[in-house]
C-alpha cells in the first residue's frame, strides 16, 4: 500500500485522485504484474498517467462493470510493451 500511495502522489495533479476505485485500481495492477515493481522508470511512468482522467473516461464508459475493474485495464495497457510478434500483429492490422 505504500508503493501505491507514493506512486499515486507523485504529482499533484495525481494526488487528487486518490480515490478508492484507483487505490484499488493500481494495487491490482501491480499484484498482477509484479515485474512493474521493479522497473527503473514505474515512478515515471505513473506521473505520466494523468489518473484523474483516466478515472473520469473509466466512469463514462458505463460498461456495466465496477469502475476500478475498468482502471486496472485502463492502467494496465497503458504499461503494455508488445513484443515483436505484437508488433507485426499490429502493422498487419493497420494495412
Amino acid at each position: 500500500m505504500r508503493l501505491v500511495l507514493q506512486l499515486m502522489t507523485g504529482t499533484k495533479q495525481n494526488a487528487r485522485g486518490l480515490y478508492a476505485d484507483m487505490l484499488k485500481a493500481v494495487s491490482r495492477c501491480l499484484l498482477k504484474t509484479p515485474e512493474l515493481i521493479n522497473r527503473r522508470t514505474l515512478v515515471a511512468d505513473v506521473d505520466f498517467i494523468n489518473l484523474g482522467s483516466l478515472r473520469r473516461k473509466a466512469k463514462g464508459m458505463r460498461c456495466g462493470i465496477p469502475a476500478s475493474d475498468v482502471l486496472l485495464i485502463l492502467i494496465s495497457v497503458k504499461f503494455f510493451q508488445p513484443v515483436q510478434g505484437d508488433l507485426l500483429e499490429m502493422i498487419g492490422d493497420a494495412a
